[in-house]
């Protein structure tokens, strides 16, 4: 869709972001995703839905104006039997909602994945998780 920045983009062509930007269709160049699982997902461009969300957002600054790269402090994530786990080794990452991988050092992927239930694939050479509802 063109969310990113255009030095990813093939020829470095203008983003659809920042051609609504440029022209003064939004305000803001901000965008935000809903994504629902008991009903259908939302793409809010140009602001974000409060309906979404309780409380205030905090924005944190990019690495770089390549990929949406951040600072990660920890990762939250709930075993199969419902407890919090924290991983609160300092890295970074980049936020890739047109992705349903997680990729990182493979010792910290492991202990995540495990954690979750998910399952080596040898064959693939990735986790899998089959169930994300739980």
């Amino acid at each position: 869709l063109g969310m990113g920045f255009e030095s990813l983009a093939v020829g470095h062509v203008k983003t659809p972001m920042f051609n609504l930007l440029d022209q003064g269709l939004i305000e803001e160049g901000v965008f935000a995703f809903f994504l629902g699982a008991d009903e259908p997902g939302e793409l809010t461009i140009g602001g974000v839905n409060r309906d979404r969300y309780e409380g205030e957002l905090a924005f944190t600054p990019l690495k770089n104006a390549s990929y949406w790269a951040v600072t990660l402090g920890k990762v939250v994530s709930f075993n199969q039997a419902g407890e919090r786990i924290e991983y609160t080794k300092a890295t970074t990452a980049i936020v890739d909602s047109g992705t349903s991988l997680m990729v990182g050092p493979a010792e910290d992927v492991k202990m995540i994945a495990e954690s979750m239930g998910a399952v080596f694939n040898y064959w693939e050479d990735v986790w899998v998780l089959d169930d994300c509802m739980n």
